[in-house]
């Protein structure tokens, strides 16, 4: 590869590492504005160079994540939808566990969001099971949340208090008042 696309993907790297900052802070439009920079300079050298080694494919995994975050905050649920699906399988191609894991709790969220229970439980599953197998504890309490809503959507009430007391546990073991304070909330 060029040493001015290794550059360019380099800043874009970068370039998503900003987003993220922007969205934990809640400033989408700095996020967006980071996202069309980025979405600029892919456009410019071509996406296809993101497909030259395990780093670069990991890579368009991050961005379409990114673009999947940014969708799904602008209430496109099926446009999220998409892009996460696009960063499932960078990931998968690379064996990304982490990133695995997060997209399929945000593919979980979108299921969720378009109604689609059953999926969003399997992905939640698939992500706390991730989490189980990596030792994230915060995740995995996270996760147990999302599972809780999901089937608290569905009428599941004995499986969704099981879920968001597993999940009140592991805040509890970490400390982790926000998360403790949000288990209060649905129990």
């Amino acid at each position: 590869m060029q040493t001015v696309h290794r550059k360019k993907i380099a800043r874009v790297d970068k370039l998503i590492k900003e987003a993220y900052s922007n969205l934990i802070k809640d400033e989408i439009s700095e996020a967006r504005a980071n996202a069309d920079k980025i979405t600029a300079i892919l456009n410019s050298i071509g996406w296809s160079v993101l497909e030259s080694d395990r780093d670069t494919v990991r890579i368009h995994g991050d961005v379409m994540h990114l673009l999947g975050q940014l969708a799904r905050r602008n209430g496109d649920a099926h446009g999220a939808l998409g892009s996460f699906l696009v960063a499932q399988s960078k990931y998968e191609e690379v064996k990304f566990l982490r990133g695995i894991r997060r997209n399929n709790s945000q593919l979980g969220a979108v299921s969720e969001t378009l109604g689609l229970y059953d999926e969003a439980i399997n992905y939640f599953q698939l992500a706390l099971q991730g989490a189980k197998d990596q030792g994230d504890v915060l995740d995995i309490a996270g996760f147990n949340m999302n599972l809780g809503g999901t089937y608290r959507c569905q009428g599941r009430y004995d499986k969704a208090i099981a879920c968001y007391m597993n999940a009140k546990v592991l805040f509890e073991s970490l400390e982790e008042r926000r998360g403790t304070y949000s288990v209060y909330q649905f129990t």
